[in-house]
């Protein structure tokens, strides 16, 4: 609900277009609406709200959501908070049970970024007969290969 509320907020018109905002793709075609979260983590300082969800995607048919989710707790005291910046609560592919990034609480208890990943080779395409989106990040390279 909160990232259809963003959308409808904004004064890019959506229809046909590929966009790139603020570390998402966005492709819109008549009834349908893929958004992916293809931007690499913040700066430390910039991370409080950051969520674990690299390559995440919500997915809109005729103005109703069919893919997404779970959103963010915003109450940084509350344990759902936490859960709700770990991969596992986001569309994408989680490995060995772990998050992309790993966080780290700071003296007033707000989580910050302890490690960050990098989106690389993100590739965008639309045309008329399809979408492609392919991109990937080294969140899991320290954890996989150490």
């Amino acid at each position: 609900m909160i990232f259809k509320i963003f959308l409808k907020s904004t004064t890019i018109n959506l229809k046909n277009n590929l966009n790139n905002l603020g570390g998402y793709a966005i492709l819109s075609h008549k009834k349908n609406c893929l958004a992916m979260d293809v931007g690499s983590s913040p700066e430390k300082k910039n991370s409080s709200e950051y969520q674990s969800g690299a390559l995440s995607f919500e997915f809109y048919y005729d103005n109703e959501k069919l893919i997404t989710n779970c959103g963010y707790y915003q109450d940084f005291k509350h344990k759902l908070n936490v859960i709700s910046k770990s991969t596992a609560s986001h569309s994408t592919i989680s490995i060995d049970d772990s998050s992309s990034c790993s966080f780290s609480k700071n003296s007033n208890g707000q989580n910050y970024l302890k490690t960050y990943l990098k989106i690389l080779d993100k590739k965008i395409e639309d045309d008329q007969d399809k979408w492609h989106i392919s991109a990937k990040h080294d969140g899991y390279q320290k954890k996989i290969w150490p």
